[in-house]
């Protein structure tokens, strides 16, 4: 309904947001929304061991509210936390460390108790992407991706769906489609080449494997620059 103020069309929801000042100058990027957009995850990777915290929209104040405790890892950067849909499941990676990725569920997306989801998962989690529901987790060491499915009954057991993939080149990015059965990666370089790809892979549930999803194996962006990339709902 904005039409006086750039960008038109837009209109800021509550401001600036407080990250409660524990770090002056910490940055943060890559925040994971809600599929509503009232709920965000901001990680900052310049405080000590980094830190993860979730904002609440309050429509009534036009501002954002911290929900809970502000997450530390136990080691390692932790400035792209990944939200299901519905804002009650939260992973964070542990980059440098050998604790893998932390799995967080609240029992409703306006509660401020969150509970881990069994035991941290993998080692040298750089990346990680969640599903719609939350109960599938792809992540990257840069150098393999790892895909985790919670337990049909939903307790706290993880498994690995699939084997492990092993990318052709280092992966900056990871995306994970809403079901949770496609996965891309892209990274800025390959083999030290003037260009970047993106690489697919979809999983097979007759085989149980991963496999790329484009017959050579990635997708050629003629530039240093593809940093980024996204996977749409149905993939």
């Amino acid at each position: 309904t904005n039409t006086t103020v750039v960008p038109y069309g837009w209109t800021l929801m509550g401001g600036a947001m407080d990250l409660q000042g524990d770090y002056v100058g910490g940055y943060q990027r890559e925040p994971s929304l809600s599929g509503d957009g009232t709920i965000i995850a901001v990680g900052t990777s310049n405080e000590p061991l980094g830190k993860v915290r979730v904002f609440n929209y309050d429509s009534t104040a036009n501002t954002w509210v911290k929900q809970g405790a502000t997450f530390t890892p136990a080691d390692g950067l932790s400035n792209s936390p990944s939200m299901s849909y519905d804002g009650t499941i939260l992973a964070i990676p542990n980059a440098t460390g050998s604790t893998g990725a932390a799995i967080y569920e609240r029992p409703t997306n306006t509660s401020t108790s969150w509970t881990q989801i069994g035991s941290n998962i993998g080692v040298g989690c750089q990346k990680l992407a969640l599903n719609k529901n939350g109960d599938i987790l792809a992540m990257t060491d840069y150098t393999t991706i790892y895909v985790y499915q919670r337990d049909t009954n939903y307790t706290s057991s993880w498994s690995l769906m699939g084997s492990p993939i092993t990318m052709h080149a280092t992966g900056n990015q990871l995306h994970i489609d809403h079901v949770g059965h496609t996965v891309t990666c892209s990274n800025y370089s390959y083999n030290a080449t003037a260009f970047g790809i993106v690489m697919i892979y979809q999983y097979n549930t007759s085989s149980f494997a991963w496999e790329h999803a484009v017959t050579d194996n990635q997708i050629v962006q003629l530039t240093w620059n593809t940093w980024k990339n996204s996977v749409v709902a149905g993939g």
